[in-house]
């Protein structure tokens, strides 16, 4: 199953994760993960919509602390939010600040602070996995790359059937590309895109 597609970590090679074809297949949790891993091995947008193809230039002016004002959601955690934005420049799409507060059965909530003024936006959708970059506007949700990442240092598979009230089990995620314009979330167009889950926090 991971022929041409996981490099083998020979150090770690009785981990459940290299070892998925010894497991019960009448295991339901077994069988899922093994979907999830076929599907990964056959996505390719992670090549068709990368960070490159969405380049933004990045500012160099004086950053912006929350504007409480601006969302009723950050305002409620604004000094975690404004703890994040003291020890992180700006790391997404220019000349914002993602952040993120984690809420036990919810997950981490993600905000969008526009350090040039401080407003904050809700991140509308689920991410149990996200990644972006300073002089990017795309936002990958769930990208396959940490999935695997975290399989391999799980120490059991069942990890990824456990029940999370407003989570999903982690064998359903799959990768979603979002980009950020004009101060909103949008999908990107492209065929095999899959829609992200909003988030039910908001």
């Amino acid at each position: 199953i991971f022929s041409n597609y996981i490099k083998i970590d020979t150090e770690n090679n009785n981990h459940w994760f290299y070892n998925l074809d010894k497991l019960d297949k009448n295991d339901f949790c077994v069988n899922k993960i093994i979907e999830q891993i076929e599907y990964f091995k056959k996505e390719e947008l992670s090549e068709l919509i990368n960070f490159d193809k969405y380049k933004v230039s990045i500012f160099g002016g004086k950053l912006k602390d929350l504007d409480i004002s601006s969302s009723n959601s950050a305002k409620l955690f604004r000094a975690v939010i404004r703890g994040q934005l003291k020890n992180t420049g700006v790391n997404f799409a220019g000349h914002y600040t993602i952040v993120s507060v984690g809420m036990t059965g919810w997950g981490e909530n993600y905000w969008i602070i526009d350090r040039k003024n401080g407003k904050a936006f809700e991140f509308p959708y689920q991410a149990i996995f996200i990644d972006f970059k300073k002089d990017s506007n795309l936002i990958v949700i769930n990208p396959k790359d940490q999935i695997l990442e975290f399989m391999k240092n799980s120490d059991s598979y069942l990890d990824f059937c456990s029940e999370e009230i407003f989570l999903p089990k982690y064998y359903k995620l799959r990768p979603s590309y979002v980009f950020w314009e004009n101060d909103t979330v949008k999908t990107v167009d492209h065929s095999g895109n899959i829609k992200p889950t909003v988030s039910p926090f908001w």
